[in-house]
Order: structure tokens, then sequence, then C-alpha cells
């Protein structure tokens, strides 16, 4: 039997490969706008294309995984996560919304947040983003 979090890895890779994310000199895709995402990498003269279907998807498995990670802790609660990809920098960050903050009352949270870390850069990885690393923010405040 096949977890539920591998059943949706295996789709979002499915869309990722079906939308040519996959080889990072593709044509631009166009964004949420209209227009290309595209991050120039100035020391290697190399131009990504960050796909707007790979941020739907990390920021849903993100608000996910957060979500599930509370309602563990007996707290039903909902929290949106916000994900942007910085390729000059190579990393992703995740900005948590409201009802997630890391303390004592979640019990810091750490293990949750290395192992979303971890998730997240895969994601990124598998797309065929050099991604360094993953960067948390709670409302707009690193933590």
């Amino acid at each position: 039997m096949v977890s539920k979090g591998l059943q949706l890895f295996a789709v979002g890779c499915g869309i990722l490969v079906a939308a040519g994310v996959i080889d990072s000199q593709a044509a631009p895709v166009p964004g949420g706008n209209g227009h290309p995402i595209e991050s120039k990498d100035e020391a290697t003269q190399t131009t990504w294309y960050v796909d707007a279907e790979l941020i739907h998807l990390l920021e849903k498995e993100a608000s996910r995984g957060v979500s599930t990670y509370l309602q563990s802790r007996d707290v039903l609660r909902t929290v949106d996560v916000k994900v942007t990809i910085d390729m000059s920098k190579k990393q992703v960050l995740a900005d948590f919304g409201q009802g997630f903050l890391p303390g004592s009352a979640e019990g810091y949270a750490e293990t949750f947040l290395h192992e979303l870390a971890v998730t997240l850069r895969v994601y990124a990885e598998k797309a065929g983003l050099p991604i360094v690393d993953v960067y948390f923010r709670f409302q707009g405040k690193p933590h």
C-alpha cells in the first residue's frame, strides 16, 4: 500500500514532467500574470525559468504539511504558506501565514521544519532547479 505522501509526490512529479520543467533550459512558462517567471544567475550566466505550477505545488505541500503537523498536536487549523524561489541565491523562501509560529507551545517544531525544508528542496531539484537553501519566515518575519 502506497502512502498518501508518496502518491502526492508521484502526481506532482508527473505534472512537472508533463509541463516540461525537468529541462531547466525549457521555453519560458507563463506565470500567474501571463509573463515568464525568469531569474538570471549572473555568476554562471544561466537563465532559470521557475514554473508557476511548481510554486503552487510547493505552497500546497507546505500548507498541507503544517496543517497536518498542527492537527497531530490537536490544533485544528489551516495555515496558508507563500513560497518564492530566488535563483540568484538558489534558495526557496516559505512564508507561513497566521496560525503557525513555532515556540514552546509547538515544541519549536525543529524536526517538522527540517523535514519540510528537505521536501521543498527535493521538489525544486526534481524540477531541475539547483536549490542550496530553504528559509522559513513566519508572518513575514524570520523566527
